[in-house]
């Protein structure tokens, strides 16, 4: 199992890679966003006594839910789980600049909520 600052480095990667993409990426950008929340909120649960590790994105959401200082972040987390899903999934839906700002905004509070805990 991956340690704390393992998911914190490719939380940090998958950010990074978000933001250096341009159009006609935006896609894959939203997607970037979301897994850089999966890292952010793994590498708080793996700082957990004893370490918590998601099998799976709904094994993540319970725990999310049910975490005292996740759960005040849930909806910003099922906000990028959602929009990610329908980058990969959706082929009709096109995404935009303004698309990846907004969910930037989501993943922002996903990193208040954890980040000083990891």
């Amino acid at each position: 199992m991956s340690t704390s600052a393992e998911h914190k480095e490719k939380a940090e990667s998958n950010e990074f890679f978000a933001s250096s993409l341009q159009n006609p990426f935006w896609d894959w950008a939203v997607t970037g966003t979301f897994y850089a929340a999966v890292h952010y909120v793994e590498a708080y649960l793996a700082k957990h006594n004893p370490p918590v590790h998601s099998r799976n994105h709904n094994v993540r959401d319970s725990n999310v839910q049910g975490d005292a200082v996740l759960s005040t972040i849930y909806d910003d987390y099922r906000e990028l789980k959602n929009e990610c899903h329908d980058a990969r999934y959706q082929a009709h839906i096109t995404f935009t600049q303004g698309d990846v700002q907004r969910l930037q905004a989501n993943l922002d509070a996903v990193k208040r909520a954890v980040v000083p805990l990891i």
